[in-house]
């Protein structure tokens, strides 16, 4: 009997560790979803593997291979050589009564052949500093790049959360109609209200349904273009979490109203205000004219003198009193007399496209100064709305609240209970969508100014500007 009981405890111990271990693992992967690193390395390394992404590291490495390539005009080439043929003999001696042929009839001959560039005049040299250029150029590329997709997934955030919000927005107007009608329908059952007005209620009440199916599947649509964006799905991603404990969590809730101001430093923005001229995508433009240059520099000297080395050691087969060997060292210097103007209007297509180009370059710097203008001059004017529509909001939840308690009275109509209702359910979603608006022109404000938008940095930049 005891050892039943021995056994009974043993087993009943066990499933209690089982439990215990199950809840920590449970606590664990659910804390991991509110960790901002956790999101911020899982995305940086989805961000990663974007095809465009891959495709700017692949031409980083191709035009460093393309700068090795140059570089190996001045190194040493080695090459071996065989030769047979026939030749009929030309020369004969007789000794006696012997013939020696002193040309060979079956001639062959094999060796080693080196060769090295000693000075192209400036022809390969400007052809290298092209290159060095257009590798720098790349470098450029593949840093703005990632900056150009994290700026996207801002973009598909915003959008989700935008989205979201109305979602949000319609859960709350089916509770609100929900109770206008459940409280309609007591004060027409007890003769306050005409039937009519419970008609009426219901038909409200059956149009939150409707906009909740809408919001619903916009959302799916805006969460589906993230997840195809990042080439994942949301069991990898979860996007809901995400704007829970990230986005809300990190950002949006951080912002509030403190002494009729928000809590943000609008004076930090003077600090980010980098030249548009120091800007990648601008200096990666022109780098591509300087590269454009030294390429249409090199034909000046295209066809100007080579210098070359070559060493050659050539064993063949005996000619009569000749040794079988030679060894030979030549310093050539060998240069084109004339190209029928192939270097000429070569140089004159690539002037034209540097021209061209520095075109696209000085419209590219009004762009870009404009675009640092106009985004700061919304992150002002979201600042200003968002202290309106918080205001606007405290006093909205306060006239619902009279206004409800009025018409439970029977002292006021339908009419201004809905649109009561509806004003602070739109003030509340006006003041989630200009907090939305105010982050992603922050967003664009950093981008502008050559900030790095990983999540881990743009944390840091976003308590820059809270107070």
């Amino acid at each position: 009997m005891q050892k039943k009981i021995d056994i009974v405890k043993y087993i009943f111990l066990i499933f209690i560790v089982f439990l215990i271990v199950f809840k920590l693992s449970f606590a664990n992967n659910n804390n991991k979803f509110k960790d901002y690193y956790y999101y911020s390395n899982m995305i940086s390394e989805l961000i990663y593997n974007i095809p465009e992404v891959k495709k700017a590291k692949d031409e980083l490495y191709s035009a460093y291979y393309d700068l090795k390539l140059a570089y190996s005009q001045y190194g040493v080439n080695l090459e071996s050589y065989y030769n047979y043929g026939y030749n009929q003999p030309t020369v004969k001696i007789n000794i006696g009564f012997s013939t020696i042929n002193i040309s060979n009839d079956y001639p062959y001959n094999y060796g080693i052949r080196l060769t090295k560039l000693l000075y192209s005049f400036n022809f390969l040299e400007n052809i290298i500093i092209s290159k060095q250029i257009n590798y720098y150029s790349k470098y450029l590329k593949n840093q703005q790049t990632l900056n150009d997709n994290y700026l996207k997934f801002y973009e598909l955030m915003y959008n989700i959360v935008k989205a979201k919000d109305f979602l949000d927005y319609t859960y709350n107007l089916i509770n609100y109609t929900n109770e206008f009608l459940k409280t309609t329908y007591n004060l027409y059952s007890v003769g306050v209200l005409p039937k009519l007005d419970y008609i009426k209620a219901q038909s409200v009440y059956q149009e939150s349904l409707t906009q909740n199916i809408i919001a619903k599947d916009n959302y799916i649509l805006a969460k589906q273009s993230l997840l195809s964006f990042l080439n994942t799905t949301e069991n990898n991603f979860n996007i809901d979490s995400f704007i829970t404990y990230i986005y809300k969590g990190n950002y949006q809730d951080k912002i509030y109203l403190k002494d009729n101001n928000l809590n943000i430093d609008l004076a930090y923005l003077n600090e980010l205000n980098k030249d548009p001229k120091d800007l990648l995508i601008s200096r990666i433009l022109y780098s591509s004219i300087e590269a454009l240059k030294y390429q249409a520099k090199s034909l000046d000297y295209q066809n100007a003198p080579k210098l070359l080395l070559t060493a050659t050691y050539d064993k063949l087969k005996p000619t009569g009193f000749s040794r079988d060997y030679n060894f030979n060292v030549n310093l050539s210097l060998s240069w084109k007399l004339f190209d029928s103007g192939n270097s000429y209007y070569n140089k004159q297509i690539l002037l034209q496209n540097i021209d061209s180009l520095y075109q696209d370059y000085k419209r590219l710097i009004i762009n870009l100064d404009l675009a640092k203008s106009n985004y700061k001059t919304k992150f002002i004017n979201n600042y200003n709305s968002l202290i309106s529509y918080y205001k606007t909001f405290n006093y909205q939840k306060e006239l619902f609240r009279v206004t409800k308690l009025r018409y439970e009275n029977g002292l006021s109509t339908y009419l201004e209970y809905l649109d009561s209702q509806n004003s602070l359910l739109q003030s509340e979603l006006n003041l989630n969508n200009t907090k939305s608006d105010l982050l992603l022109n922050y967003v664009y404000i950093l981008y502008y100014n050559d900030v790095d938008l990983n999540l881990n940095n743009f944390l840091n930049y976003f308590f820059k500007i809270i107070k």
